[in-house]
C-alpha cells in the first residue's frame, strides 16, 4: 500500500510538473495553480484565473478563455474526461486530492483544522510553495478529516533558474544599495508580485560579487540560490528554527555577510531586522504593502509608541524601499516587473524618513525631480513607451489613474 502510494505521489506531482512545463513552453507566465476537488485545474496566468486543458497525444494544449468555462458543466465534457480525450489537466477526485496533502503533510488531517497547511515542495522543475486548505463546509468532529468540506490546493510556481538584477529593470539607484556594506533593503507589494525573485536576484548579486556567508530565514524556502562564491545557508521556517525572529537573532553569530528576511510582519522580526541592519550586514527584508511610502509606514507601525526613536533609527540603517507590482506584458503572455523606488542616498531623504513627512517624500516621488526617487507612475510611463506593457493595462495597475492618464497625453 505504502509502494503504491508513493507511485500516486509521483504521478500527481509528475501531473503538476507537465502543467507547468506546458504553459512554459507555450510562453504563458503561469504564477499560480489551483487544484480543487472535482473542478478542472485553473492557472493564473497574465489574462488572468484560466481553466488548463491538455489533450492526451501532447500536441494541443491551450488556456481557456473565461466565456469558454460553461463547457464544463455539460455531459458532453463529462463524458470526455471518462473517455480519456482529456488528460492530466482534469479534475481530481477526493481520493487524488488525499494524496497529494499526504505527500505535501504526513498529519495534514489534524493540522489542516487549526488552519491551511503551508508546506514546500521541490521538483524536477523547481520549487513550489503549496497551500493546502478545505472549502464548502462545516467544523465536524465526527467527519474523518474533521471538515465537512472540499479538499484543494493553491500552488505558488518559482522557477529553477537565477534570475540577474539587471533582467529586472530594477532602477540604478537602488541597485547600488546593494553595494554598501552594510544597511537594510526593504522589498514590498502584494501577495504574488514577485518579491521572492527580486529578493533572490540581489543575493545572487551578491554570491557573485562578495566572499562570505549569505543566510536566508524563510518560510518556506521558496527558491535555492546555488554558491558561487559565498556560502549560503538557507534556513527555513519551522523546519530548522521556530520563529523567524529568532533566525535572525541566530544568524548575528553565524558570520553573515548577508541575511534574508522572508517577511517582516510583527514586531519582533522589524525589532531583528533593523538591529540586523544596524550591525554592519546587508539585510534584505520583504514587507506586504501597497507602495513604498507604505512600507516604511507599516515598518514603523510595529513599534506602536516609539514611533519617534525608531524612525530615526531606520532613516540610518535604511539603504533602499523597493515596491513592485506585475503588469501582463503587451502580448498577454508573462509578467513585466514594475518597481517604486526611494534610494537613502541623500541626507533630505533621511531626514524626512526620520521625521515621518510622508506628505513631502510623497511630492517629491511624484514630481521625479530626485534620480533616488522614482514613483510607480513614473515607471509604468516608462514600461508603456519602451512597448513592454499597453498603455490599458498601466492604468488599471496605476493606484493614481488620473495622473497616469495625464502622463501618457503628454
Amino acid at each position: 500500500m505504502a509502494e503504491k502510494n508513493m507511485t500516486l505521489q509521483l504521478d500527481l506531482i509528475g501531473r503538476i510538473n507537465r502543467i507547468v512545463e506546458t504553459n512554459s513552453k507555450n510562453g504563458v507566465g503561469l504564477k499560480d495553480i489551483l487544484i480543487r476537488e472535482g473542478e478542472p485545474i485553473s492557472g493564473n496566468t497574465p489574462l488572468g484565473m484560466k481553466y488548463m486543458i491538455g489533450s492526451r497525444n501532447n500536441s494541443e494544449r491551450r488556456i481557456n478563455n473565461e466565456d469558454e468555462t460553461d463547457q464544463y458543466e455539460n455531459e458532453n465534457r463529462r463524458r470526455k474526461y471518462k473517455t480519456g480525450e482529456i488528460d492530466y489537466f482534469e479534475p481530481w477526485g477526493k481520493d487524488e486530492m488525499k494524496i497529494l496533502f499526504d505527500s505535501i503533510d504526513k498529519n495534514w488531517e489534524k493540522n489542516i483544522t487549526e488552519k491551511a497547511i503551508d508546506r514546500p515542495l521541490a521538483t524536477n522543475i523547481g520549487r513550489m510553495r503549496v497551500n493546502l486548505f478545505t472549502y464548502n463546509g462545516e467544523y465536524s468532529v465526527e467527519n474523518e478529516i474533521g471538515i465537512n468540506g472540499k479538499l484543494g490546493a493553491c500552488i505558488r510556481v518559482f522557477p529553477d533558474i537565477s534570475v540577474k538584477l539587471q533582467d529586472l529593470n530594477i532602477p540604478a539607484s537602488a541597485i547600488e544599495a546593494i553595494t554598501s556594506k552594510n544597511g537594510m533593503i526593504l522589498l514590498t507589494g502584494g501577495t504574488g508580485v514577485g518579491k521572492s525573485t527580486t529578493a533572490s536576484a540581489f543575493l545572487q548579486y551578491l554570491n557573485e560579487t562578495r566572499s562570505g556567508h549569505i543566510i536566508t530565514i524563510e518560510n518556506p524556502i521558496e527558491m535555492i540560490i546555488k554558491e558561487d562564491k559565498c556560502r549560503i545557508s538557507q534556513r527555513e521556517v519551522p523546519s530548522n528554527i521556530k520563529v523567524m525572529a529568532q533566525g535572525v537573532q541566530d544568524s548575528m553569530r553565524q558570520f553573515p555577510e548577508a541575511l534574508l528576511i522572508g517577511e517582516i510582519r510583527d514586531w519582533d522580526s522589524a525589532d531583528a531586522a533593523m538591529f540586523a541592519g544596524e550591525s554592519g550586514h546587508i539585510v534584505v527584508g520583504t514587507v506586504h504593502s501597497n507602495s513604498a511610502i507604505g512600507c516604511l509606514s507599516k515598518m514603523l507601525s510595529f513599534f506602536h509608541g516609539s514611533e519617534t526613536t525608531r524612525a530615526e533609527s531606520l532613516s540610518q540603517c535604511l539603504l533602499a524601499v523597493i515596491a513592485q507590482i506585475l503588469v501582463p506584458s503587451v502580448d498577454n503572455k508573462t509578467w513585466i516587473p514594475i518597481y517604486e523606488t526611494i534610494a537613502l542616498t541623500d541626507q533630505n531623504i533621511k531626514d524626512m524618513i526620520a521625521l515621518r513627512k510622508w506628505g513631502e517624500l510623497q511630492k517629491i516621488l511624484k514630481e521625479g525631480t530626485n534620480n533616488s526617487l522614482i514613483c510607480m507612475n513614473q515607471s509604468l510611463l516608462k514600461a508603456v513607451k519602451e512597448k513592454l506593457i499597453s498603455s490599458e493595462m498601466a492604468i488599471k495597475y496605476s493606484t493614481d489613474k488620473s495622473d497616469l492618464k495625464k502622463l501618457l497625453s503628454e
